[in-house]
């Protein structure tokens, strides 16, 4: 057996490269699997596009005889099972799948678990008040789709046309953008209760949120001035 870890909050592509790096399978069949809509639909019971947001991050054990789909069905099944516990009760907001889809923003933005149900709040916040998302991440995805690996979002990028770009579309993407942890699911299901509507990084590995765009705008400019 040979054991291979999936990191939290990574994409389909990223974790058949994993897959493939440790010879587990092939790559190209591995990303096939993953965008095959009937395999998808048996899988997961969703018409989707991918398997992005259930190939569950952990470590495994496989043989060199396990088949590129066997993988693949494993990794699904385990997020079924690791989420199975989780309330995820209908609510005017959000359906199962776009749960997913806003846990997958959430894993992206969070760099500290206990500011994922802040940054989940402040999404949901934006959501029921009819607000753009303008979450770097779903940029950044499209980015990466077209095979651009950059850390910085630049002001064109915001004018990419696709229906991931959420600072120019107002609902949520059509698929989650990475594979999230459960952490980030529970927050999305058991978000803070806050007013926030604004957050910024700040150069301590954290995030300074804000109820107002003005005070998001000198929250920013006080740490530019540092």
């Amino acid at each position: 057996l040979k054991d291979v870890t999936i990191p939290e909050g990574l994409t389909i592509r990223k974790t058949c490269k994993i897959l493939s790096d440790e010879n587990l399978g092939d790559y190209t069949k591995f990303v096939s699997l993953c965008s095959d809509s009937l395999l998808v639909k048996k899988l997961t019971g969703f018409s989707k596009p991918s398997l992005e947001g259930f190939l569950y991050p952990e470590t495994y054990s496989f043989s060199d005889y396990d088949s590129e789909e066997f993988i693949i069905s494993h990794l699904v099944k385990r997020f079924f099972k690791e989420t199975s516990e989780l309330d995820f009760v209908p609510n005017d907001v959000l359906d199962f799948y776009n749960t997913i889809v806003l846990a997958s923003i959430v894993e992206k933005e969070a760099m500290r678990d206990d500011e994922k149900p802040l940054i989940a709040d402040v999404y949901l916040n934006r959501i029921e008040s009819g607000h753009k998302l303008q979450a770097d991440p779903t940029v950044a995805y499209i980015l990466e789709l077209e095979g651009k690996h950059r850390s910085k979002i630049y002001y064109r990028d915001l004018e990419i046309d696709s229906p991931y770009n959420t600072y120019k579309y107002k609902d949520l993407p059509p698929t989650p953008i990475c594979n999230p942890s459960v952490s980030a699911i529970k927050a999305v299901l058991e978000p803070a209760d806050t007013d926030y509507f604004f957050f910024f990084a700040n150069n301590k590995g954290r995030h300074i949120f804000s109820q107002t765009y003005s005070q998001h705008l000198s929250g920013l400019k006080k740490q530019r001035s540092k």
